[in-house]
């Protein structure tokens, strides 16, 4: 908690995991250079210190980059498959153990000392609490109202970006979080199911504002995915905030905006380092097309 998580100068601490992710990808494809190895480091400091956000975006985008390169590139089954096996078992110590350096008090409390075995819980925890408070919420929606009055607060806090509003209304917060009079959900957990908050906030609006929000995610995310350049990452980034939907709404979170903006700026001083490079900024991201586009 040193670190503050307002916009700001310490936000750029995020971008290590675009950095991280491009060069874990590049050292997997043996090309080690000192550059990478740096940024590998730097991903792993952020992720330890600040939070584990920076490592799971990471694994998305080496993930998506890896899909793309395949595309151009033929590699036996068998290898893909003991890649993926690797790389979980990987992810998953390399998660254990900064949950371990950063809740073991917590789950020592409850007698666990076993840092595998708390990284074990976390999955537990992850997984079954959203599931827990949406199927509460799910079983008695008839007693709450369909349109609460949180509509309008709620709409300016869930769609305006983050670092443009003042913080979570009362209404909106204590609107969010009704489902804990439903389920005996320790309040310490805050990322509990975006259908059991939101709800609390929208009642049934909250679905069309949900498939708003996802279709204008999911239209940005196809553009960038068109990109035979690492504007490519756009569609990664917006990816992490799918896969986070079911626990945590991050379509608004400045994290995920800096990111975007990060690599939308790079994408105009692109042409610029080209120049600079004498080309070879375009060597650099050839690998990224696929050969039935790269005369597109």
């Amino acid at each position: 908690m040193a670190l503050p998580y307002a916009a700001g100068v310490p936000t750029l601490r995020y971008a290590a995991s675009l950095a991280g992710a491009i060069a874990i990808f590049e050292l997997g494809r043996r090309r080690l250079r000192p550059l990478h190895v740096l940024n590998v480091l730097l991903l792993v400091l952020a992720a330890a210190i600040a939070s584990r956000v920076s490592l799971i975006i990471a694994v998305i985008v080496v993930a998506g980059l890896a899909a793309r390169h395949l595309q151009t590139v033929h590699v036996p089954a068998r290898r893909i498959a003991g890649v993926l096996l690797l790389g979980f078992v990987g992810l998953f110590v390399a998660l254990a153990l900064l949950n371990y350096s950063r809740n073991a008090d917590y789950y020592r409390g409850y007698g666990v000392r076993d840092p595998l075995v708390m990284g074990g819980d976390e999955m537990v925890r992850y997984l079954g609490v959203p599931f827990q408070a949406s199927v509460a919420v799910s079983n008695h929606v008839s007693d709450w109202p369909e349109v609460p009055s949180t509509v309008a607060a709620g709409t300016r806090t869930y769609l305006l970006p983050t670092y443009a509003t003042s913080g979570i209304p009362p209404s909106v917060a204590a609107a969010s979080n009704r489902y804990h009079l439903l389920t005996p959900i320790p309040t310490i957990l805050s990322t509990n199911s975006v259908l059991a908050g939101m709800y609390g906030v929208f009642g049934v609006l909250v679905f069309p504002i949900l498939g708003g929000v996802a279709f204008v995610a999911a239209a940005i995310a196809g553009h960038a995915s068109r990109y035979r350049s690492y504007v490519f990452l756009i569609a990664l980034i917006i990816a992490y905030c799918f896969a986070e939907w079911w626990r945590i709404y991050m379509f608004n979170q400045g994290i995920v905006q800096f990111l975007i903006i990060a690599v939308a700026f790079w994408a105009v001083v692109g042409p610029s380092a080209d120049a600079w490079t004498g080309g070879r900024w375009s060597r650099l991201t050839r690998f990224l097309v696929p050969a039935d586009r790269r005369r597109e």
